[in-house]
Parts: C-alpha cells; structure tokens; sequence
C-alpha cells in the first residue's frame, strides 16, 4: 500500500471496510465502491472517493475523479492517518464498546 499513489478498492460486498481505514492510515487515497460499511465510512469520514454504484462506468468515474483532483491527494495523506487513529484505533474501538455498553445499563457515557 506505501508504494502506491492510488488505492481502488471496489469489492462487491464488505462488511466493515478494513482496507478502507488501513488505506486513510497510510494517508493514501482511495476510490470505493458503495457497498456495506464502505458507504458509511465514506460518509463518516468525507474520505476518499465514492462510486455511484457498482458499474464499470460508475468506477471509472470516479476513478477520473480522484486523477482530477491530485490537489485534494496531499489533504488525505495529511488527514488520514490521524482520522484513523483517532476513530479507528483498539483505544477508541474500546471506548465506543464501553460507552454502548454503559448506555444499555442507563450509566452517562
């Protein structure tokens, strides 16, 4: 992944999108197709770029897109690897379980 300049992830089935926030670690942008957890991580996060859906055309849109924008290439690299960490990270996973948690016994999170 390091030695890449543009990841395309286009599963047609995912369910939480590992590859996604391995890639947002690495400050490496992506195109992504719209399927499973990828769509809302797309959408929690703002990174990368999302597909229409799940055609060649769609992909190749998007595709077009991400070499349109380089520009956009260095705020990723930047960004990414503390968006991973911050939300992604076993401490943060750990505290999101926690907080579910105190929720269902009625504790203030």
């Amino acid at each position: 992944m390091l030695a890449s300049d543009l990841l395309i992830h286009a599963p047609d089935s995912e369910g939480f999108g590992r590859v996604f926030i391995e890639a947002m670690a690495a400050g490496l942008p992506l195109v992504l197709t719209p399927v499973g957890g990828l769509t809302e991580l797309h959408r929690q996060t703002g990174y990368g770029w999302l597909a229409e859906d799940l055609t060649a055309r769609s992909l190749a849109r998007a595709i077009e897109e991400a070499l349109e924008n380089k520009d956009v290439w260095q705020e990723f690299s930047r960004n990414g690897p503390e968006i991973a960490h911050s939300r992604f990270s076993l401490r943060a996973h750990a505290i999101s379980i926690l907080n579910i948690y105190r929720g269902l016994l009625g504790e203030e999170t």
